[in-house]
């Protein structure tokens, strides 16, 4: 699975790694510099059905049909396995998105701890998981966009932490993700299920551990001995 990550750019880096046109919302306010991003958060998304705009996003997908927020809590994350098994997710037929990050962090069980690791690109480049969403409207009125990211087995460096990962599309595969109109979710586990990104990790603090934590104290080595 995948609980946090870091979105470590500001709003213009995004726009201009990413080639976008721009954005319509003031995200200096909502996507302020994270080194901790955890569920219920605002997060940087590009949608299929506006392909050259930042947005911000709840993590956390909320289907149309929700009773409520609460939803979210328990979709943070969609297997690419299973994904057309889930009620949840049928809307991602037709709403898929990117999560832009820049690194995320999985935790290695060993005995009763579990310790922390972090992994990012060479260079720190920044990356974009593949997502779903959705558009929820609360009884008063209100309307929520929120997002799930894909996970499937993992591999490389990563297997050695964690038993899963987040997909991480490459960039050749952004026009088809993005691309308008419904695709069965089905059809998405070959062509994803094999990507394998050059990933590094390396060990980190347990500071990072408190989803309240925040900082690039986060990323702190952990303390010796």
């Amino acid at each position: 699975m995948c609980g946090r990550f870091t979105t470590r750019l500001t709003p213009a880096e995004l726009i201009e790694a990413f080639g976008l046109a721009g954005t319509d919302v003031p995200l200096a306010q909502a996507l302020p510099l994270r080194f901790n991003v955890a569920p219920r958060q605002p997060v940087p998304v590009v949608t299929n059905q506006a392909p050259r705009l930042l947005q911000a996003f709840r993590w956390g997908l909320v289907p149309w049909w929700a009773k409520d927020l609460r939803a979210g809590d328990h979709l943070i994350n969609a297997r690419l396995e299973s994904l057309g098994q889930r009620r949840a997710f049928a809307s991602g037929e037709r709403h898929r998105c990117l999560v832009l990050a820049d690194g995320f962090y999985e935790w290695k069980r060993e005995g009763a701890r579990k310790r922390p690791f972090f992994f990012e690109l060479p260079g720190s480049a920044p990356f974009a998981f593949a997502g779903l969403w959705d558009r929820w409207h609360s009884p008063s009125g209100e309307t929520v966009h929120s997002c799930v990211l894909l996970t499937q087995p993992a591999v490389g460096e990563v297997a050695a932490v964690h038993e899963r990962m987040p997909v991480v599309l490459p960039k050749r595969l952004y026009a088809e993700w993005l691309a308008p109109g419904a695709v069965p979710l089905s059809a998405w586990r070959e062509p994803l299920g094999s990507l394998a990104p050059p990933f590094a990790p390396r060990p980190v603090s347990t500071y990072v551990n408190a989803a309240a934590h925040e900082g690039p104290e986060c990323l702190l080595p952990p303390p010796p001995g």
